[in-house]
């Protein structure tokens, strides 16, 4: 289910105008970040990545929180991935 969800995103995405919803405009998709608790699953990246023919990937949750030359967190970094939801959306709080 979720690879035909990522075909439909990736079609959309790519079969629109340029700067209509983004198709276009900012050129194709390069690569898929994958976050949450099921990105855990084994071989799940390399599966996604296998069938809709784009690297796929784990994203780091941390990347616009901390450096890590300044802090590691006590987590490891699967386990991090279960906290990308709630850590997006506490950054929407944050206005610059």
């Amino acid at each position: 289910a979720v690879r035909d969800e990522l075909e439909r995103y990736i079609s959309f995405w790519e079969t629109h105008a340029p700067g209509m919803h983004g198709g276009g405009k900012y050129g194709s998709i390069k690569k898929v970040l994958l976050c949450g608790g099921d990105s855990n699953l084994p071989g799940f990246p390399e599966y996604l990545s296998h069938n809709i023919h784009i690297p796929v990937e784990h994203g780091n949750v941390w990347t616009n929180i901390v450096s890590f030359e300044d802090y590691i967190p006590e987590i490891t970094f699967r386990e991090s991935l279960t906290y990308g939801s709630a850590i997006g959306a506490a950054l929407r709080t944050f206005t610059i």
